[in-house]
């Protein structure tokens, strides 16, 4: 694999512009759609299985729009200390409701910055469910990423619980 020789300005800009739009959003916030979380993970590429541990939080901004920023450190032996994966994403939640503790699934698409043993940017895909109701809410998610800049399919899942407050 050829390392990344873009400029980082471009998704370094990005992820600006999606963290200065999740700002505004402060003053009209959905009681309980704010959260934070800690997660679990592997990737199925490569047969690797790379495990990850992380966090990752939610901003609603309009309707059903959220910024979704996730940070993933690797457990595995083959990446060298420090390595890590970063995702910025705007994720809609596909099926909202008021009570109960039924499930909202949600999508979105975004940005993936990773720092293995070279620095890659790659597109994002976002999808999962989430217990929409209560303090505390599991999920389970995956991560398409790599069609449009690599050209291939190279899949995350993820597991987790979030906070809302």
């Amino acid at each position: 694999m050829m390392p990344f020789t873009s400029p980082v300005a471009p998704p370094a800009a990005l992820f600006l512009v999606m963290i200065l739009a999740a700002v505004p959003a402060q003053s009209q916030q959905v009681p309980g759609r704010r959260s934070i979380g800690v997660h679990v993970g592997v990737g199925l590429s490569g047969g690797v299985g790379e495990q990850r541990i992380g966090v990752q939080a939610t901003v609603p901004l309009a309707g059903p729009a959220e910024f979704y920023p996730l940070l993933s450190v690797f457990l595995t032996d083959e990446f060298p200390t420090g390595s890590f994966t970063a995702i910025a994403a705007i994720r809609a939640r596909l099926w909202l409701t008021a009570h109960g503790s039924r499930p909202s699934f949600y999508a979105g698409a975004g940005v993936k910055f990773s720092h293995v043993n070279i620095d890659e940017v790659l597109d994002v895909g976002v999808a999962g469910i989430e217990v929409s109701s209560g303090k505390f809410r599991p999920f389970a998610e995956t991560h398409i990423f790599g069609v449009i800049a690599r050209g291939t399919l190279s899949v995350n899942l993820l597991g987790g619980l979030n906070v809302a407050f």
